[in-house]
């Protein structure tokens, strides 16, 4: 299972150009690779939908592929340096596309973003053919952006890991050009006064 994540993650990373490190299942394949044990790695999954119908999917949307990018930068997905870090995949449910997604844990909306381990509690009511997830495991959100940061330290309280926000070289640019702008306007400012 855990060699299949890491191929799915790769293959999104090159298909995507170096812009994504995120996978997307059908739900057959997030039952046998995520719900049935053993799971000798960390999943973050969002269950989200497009944006017609869901408006508030698209900002956690960003922010978990940021955390994906933060996560595969970092070298977490695949064996870690140390023998005792487990891998980390992020997938992401369209549960519009699988609508039985939603049924399969009892969730009534989207999105939500949750976390599955081998020592996740996850119960099986078999008269509602459901696995519900523990609370512990499902990040909730508070805000309608929810920064990066905030859901990678999340993350990290799961993992053990330390993962910082990832920031592409062209994000590094475009930062130091905004700056560079606003000194510049300071500038101008001062002089006219």
């Amino acid at each position: 299972k855990k060699h299949r994540l890491e191929q799915l993650t790769q293959e999104a990373y090159e298909e995507t150009g170096g812009r994504s490190a995120k996978i997307s299942l059908n739900t057959e394949d997030y039952k046998n690779l995520l719900l049935e044990n053993p799971r000798p790695y960390h999943a973050f999954v969002l269950i989200t939908a497009p944006g017609a119908v869901c408006d508030v999917c698209g900002p956690i949307g960003e922010a978990f592929d940021k955390a994906a990018m933060s996560h595969y930068m970092a070298g977490a997905v695949g064996e870690g340096e140390d023998d005792d870090d487990e891998p980390v995949f992020f997938v992401e449910m369209n549960a519009f596309h699988n609508r039985d997604l939603q049924r399969l844990h009892g969730f009534k909306s989207v999105p939500h973003l949750v976390h599955l381990h081998g020592g996740s509690k996850l119960k099986y009511r078999k008269s509602l053919r459901e696995y519900q997830i523990a609370s512990s495991e499902v990040y909730h959100q508070t805000k309608l952006e929810p920064p990066v940061g905030d859901i990678l330290d999340w993350m990290n309280t799961k993992t053990g890991r330390h993962v910082e926000v990832y920031t592409t070289q062209q994000e590094r640019v475009m930062h130091a050009i905004k700056i560079w702008c606003l000194i510049l306007a300071a500038i101008g400012h001062i002089m006219r006064h």
